[in-house]
């Protein structure tokens, strides 16, 4: 299967997902409203995905499907109002953590640059209410009185381990090593830039195989990770469909029966 034959795939698998989502949510209450904006995130992170794939940049799609990886663990471990409660609250807890950062930053540069007392006065008064609004989000903060990292308490390879217990997966089969792999381009760490690197010597003719050999790679790795990506929207959809006004049954029986096991047949050594 060529590259453009997968292209057309995914095309095809994007095409009633933007449709539906022009309608809005058919949700009610807090679950309604996260599952709804959770499966328009996805849809367009999948969107990107894929136009970073067409033109090439596998690392930095991966990136991205690391993100949608980490959508869907934390999709998936909503399973009631009082969760997506939850989430929500936490996700207003990000939003002050966020000001109050900001805040004390443009206060402390005001001070440093003596700028006027009512504009300090202003800037600290501003602070002193969102310091006052965390104090209502006590559930997020840990023995130790610190905040928590997630909405649930658990790291990604915790609500991964986590879905694939529930869902009856294999002791260890969680998907994890993609999200790591992704991590790695995310931060730019050190893993990713000598991926492929045999040793720290870099000269005009190891360039030249490096790049072949990246270039092979990103061939090869295609097919993996747009499956990867598709199989990640899908499961998406499919906790959100009741949220998705104009969804049909027969999207996701199509994706399941004919497109994800064509995506994961594709053939790698062609895909140009």
């Amino acid at each position: 299967m060529t590259g453009g034959q997968l292209f057309e795939l995914a095309d095809k698998l994007a095409a009633k997902p933007r449709a539906w989502v022009e309608s809005g949510s058919a949700g009610d209450g807090s679950l309604g409203c996260v599952m709804f904006l959770g499966f328009e995130r996805a849809l367009r992170q999948y969107g990107a995905i894929v136009e970073l794939l067409r033109k090439g940049f596998c690392d930095d799609a991966l990136v991205l499907v690391r993100s949608l990886y980490e959508l869907n663990v934390n999709l998936s471990a909503l399973k009631s109002e009082e969760d997506a409660q939850k989430f929500a609250r936490f996700a207003k807890l990000q939003q002050l953590l966020l000001e109050k950062e900001r805040l004390n930053d443009q206060l402390q540069d005001a001070e440093k640059d003596k700028e006027s007392s009512s504009c300090i006065a202003k800037c600290g008064h501003r602070l002193e209410a969102v310091e006052s609004a965390l104090k209502e989000f006590a559930e997020f903060r840990t023995k130790k009185g610190k905040w928590q990292q997630s909405w649930s308490g658990l790291n990604v390879k915790g609500l991964a381990e986590r879905t694939a217990q529930d869902t009856g997966a294999n002791t260890g089969q969680h998907d994890y090593w993609v999200y790591g792999l992704g991590s790695l381009f995310t931060h730019n760490a050190p893993g990713a830039l000598f991926l492929g690197v045999g040793d720290s010597q870099l000269n005009q003719e190891k360039w030249k195989e490096l790049r072949a050999k990246r270039d092979h790679a990103n061939r090869n790795g295609l097919p993996a990770i747009l499956h990867e990506a598709s199989m990640c929207f899908v499961d998406i959809v499919g906790m959100a469909w009741p949220c998705i006004q104009g969804y049909e049954r027969q999207w996701f029986d199509d994706a399941m029966q004919k497109i994800l096991p064509a995506l994961c047949d594709g053939d790698t050594t062609e895909n140009g």
